[in-house]
């Protein structure tokens, strides 16, 4: 079953449609050593499509998740254009001024015109002044999407039997939702 172009193009569609490994393993017939090979194997390449605008104004935040038990938090932060609606960059990891660092950094290398966040005391470090932005109500498309994402990928769920053993597992299974 795994050999068929068809089987994998509805193991992606089962992924992104909320199901976790076992329930597409009912779904397709695949066996869920094959599906972590798949994710491994499709995610790791993608990255967000080159359409971006200079000048543009982004939003960014973080989502909660965890890997292995509730005491692994790890951080799914999403830079996302206000003008196309696309999410510009994605990562995962711990909540860190290091890891959020890599996320600015290729936001300003965009030169955008503005950069929303929460009020999170590490981004007024890594953010220029002039650029960021706190006000009320300024990052909810990004925070509705996050809610999207939790609903889809069954592994986000807050109260699920379905979490990631590893972190790159989750990576690469944001990837394929988003960019996939």
């Amino acid at each position: 079953q795994g050999c068929k172009e068809e089987s994998r193009k509805l193991f992606i569609r089962c992924l992104k449609a909320g199901c976790g490994l076992r329930g597409t393993q009912f779904v397709t017939g695949i066996a869920v050593s094959t599906q972590l090979r798949w994710i491994r194997k499709l995610g790791k390449p993608l990255t967000p499509k080159p359409i971006f605008h200079q000048g543009d104004e982004y939003e960014v935040d973080e989502m909660r998740t965890y890997v292995g038990n509730k005491n692994k938090a790890r951080w799914i932060i999403c830079a996302k254009s206000r003008k196309t609606g696309a999410i510009v960059d994605m990562i995962v990891g711990r909540r860190t001024k290091k890891t959020l660092k890599l996320v600015i950094d290729k936001l300003l290398l965009l030169n955008p015109k503005a950069i929303y966040t929460d009020k999170l005391k590490e981004y007024c470090y890594l953010i220029p002044e002039h650029l960021h932005k706190t006000t009320k109500y300024s990052i909810n498309h990004l925070e509705r999407f996050h809610l999207t994402l939790r609903t889809h990928l069954k592994r986000l769920n807050r109260k699920t039997l379905c979490y990631s053993k590893n972190q790159l597992v989750l990576e690469y299974s944001v990837r394929i939702y988003l960019w996939g």
